[in-house]
């Protein structure tokens, strides 16, 4: 994703040669290149700098990693599991702070245990 990320942005900052799009009186649609009309298209900077094989398997990696993750209902469960702090911390749990630790043996808690 951040590749066509930066693919979109480069042709946002790069000029390039696009067509001047002019109508007949019949309504026949004419283009018309001009080294001198330049702009900013997305599509016609991929084209130009001849991007499009590199786009297109930005593409398909984009679309095959959101097939994995649909299609397996477990690698989101698999993933917080591996990474416990994107887990939602639900309220009712106990605190891991050490002040909130008591020893459940002798009732001391922990700073007053380790003084």
């Amino acid at each position: 994703m951040l590749g066509n990320l930066i693919l979109y942005l480069l042709s946002r900052a790069i000029p390039v040669m696009v067509p001047v799009i002019r109508y007949d009186s019949s309504g026949n649609k004419w283009y018309t290149w001009n080294a001198e009309h330049t702009g900013y298209s997305f599509r016609y900077f991929i084209q130009q700098h001849r991007l499009e094989t590199l786009t297109a398997a930005l593409w398909l990696l984009i679309l095959v990693g959101l097939a994995i993750a649909f299609l397996n209902r477990n690698f989101i469960q698999a993933i917080l599991r591996k990474r416990p702090f994107l887990r939602k911390r639900n309220p009712a749990s106990p605190s891991l702070h050490p002040d909130d630790c008591t020893d459940t043996q002798s009732g001391n808690s922990y700073q007053e245990k380790n003084r």
